[in-house]
């Protein structure tokens, strides 16, 4: 039996029953990680606030705010290339990837130099990476799972255990905080991006910094996980990289370089990019709304 979506139908749904879907119960009360300080981040706000700060950050992914980071985007891509090894060397992409993407959140989003491209020993980097691999297999997260009705009870021993960790110094994310004040604290002329967008607003610190650890998390792990994927393709489907290659000589042959404004000549490449997507989706699990 094949399953045909109705459009109309589905344009119903959104206009009447939207609103029922804004609430949606987390598996896990508090998430995987229970600090909490992690109750002031996007994500786990109620739908009022989650949708206040949605405002106050778009602004920060339109096409005018995109092309500013556009320079030193390509600034740092240039820096990895040049770290890259000769041709027929190993190259563990998906880790050069991960510390690319750091300096450019870094770079892009909150003013700072993090330069983890050449020192991947970085706190920072062992922070973010510590986030994408706790598990759910501890006896805590099991009882949440098979007995969500006593998560009242639960939910503040986690919340102990993680305070006791990090007064203990157990916890490798906390550079990911000591960053995220790091960068306010350094703050003192404008620069029109994510950081400046928070501090123009009327959230607190704590809030700031809050979300400032989350787009330092989010990003790294889609982006670096992303491409790590398109080049996997790529390697695997050599008529594909020929054709990208290609298509990219043809643009670039007379311009000498690569900006912004010749994003829009590559249509291939915007193909690949988006199969790349759809066979490896860097999110599929634990998104709320």
């Amino acid at each position: 039996m094949v399953l045909v979506a109705d459009p109309e139908l589905l344009r119903k749904i959104q206009r009447t029953d939207a609103a029922n879907f804004l609430e949606r119960p987390r598996r896990v009360p508090g998430g995987i990680n229970p600090d909490p300080h992690r109750a002031l981040m996007l994500g786990n706000l109620p739908v009022a606030d989650w949708a206040q700060l949605r405002k106050i950050l778009a602004p920060s992914f339109n096409t005018l705010s995109l092309k500013l980071m556009a320079d030193s985007i390509i600034s740092l891509v240039d820096k990895m290339m040049e770290g890259i090894p000769p041709s027929g060397a190993q190259v563990n992409f998906y880790e050069t990837f991960q510390r690319l993407t750091l300096d450019i959140i870094g770079k892009t989003s909150f003013g700072i130099d993090s330069n983890i491209l050449e020192n991947p020993n970085d706190p920072l980097m062992a922070a973010v990476a510590a986030e994408f691999t706790k598990s759910t297999s501890s006896a805590l997260i099991r009882l949440y799972l098979c007995f969500p009705e006593i998560s009242f009870l639960l939910h503040p021993i986690r919340v102990w255990l993680e305070r006791l960790r990090v007064w203990l110094g157990g916890s490798v994310s906390s550079a990911l905080w000591t960053q995220g004040r790091r960068a306010l604290a350094s703050r003192i002329e404008y620069r029109p991006d994510l950081l400046q967008k928070l501090m123009s607003s009327n959230l607190s610190q704590d809030q700031i910094v809050a979300n400032s650890v989350l787009f330092f998390e989010a990003a790294y792990e889609t982006l670096s996980s992303s491409l790590a994927f398109i080049v996997h393709l790529l390697v695997h489907h050599r008529d594909v990289q020929e054709n990208v290659r290609q298509e990219l000589h043809v643009y670039l042959q007379d311009l000498g370089t690569f900006d912004f404004r010749v994003m829009s000549n590559f249509p291939y490449m915007d193909l690949v990019i988006k199969e790349s997507l759809r066979l490896f989706p860097p999110q599929t699990t634990f998104i709320g709304r």
